[in-house]
């Protein structure tokens, strides 16, 4: 889960198709998420889903 001061969203970037569904996912980092410690970091993959609504 997020927390203040994370960053996370300071690193986005592309993880390609990783559940095979057609589309790009995003692969978001927390530099400073402390999972186990120390401000090890944390990575986030974020599935992207088709939308109905034309992005201009």
């Amino acid at each position: 889960m997020k927390k203040a001061n994370d960053y996370s969203g300071d690193s986005v970037s592309s993880a390609g198709d990783v559940n095979g569904d057609g589309l790009d996912d995003l692969i978001v980092g927390a530099v400073y998420a402390d999972p186990n410690g120390n401000s090890s970091g944390k990575s986030y993959v974020v599935l992207v889903k088709p939308t109905t609504v034309p992005l201009i």
